[in-house]
């Protein structure tokens, strides 16, 4: 994931929090 861009870091770490929870839920 550091490759990517750092706009798109953002977008990638909220994507991953809203992944996980959905995991953990």
């Amino acid at each position: 994931m550091t490759f990517a861009a750092p706009l798109h870091n953002k977008s990638i770490r909220f994507r991953a929090r809203s992944f996980v929870a959905f995991t953990l839920t």
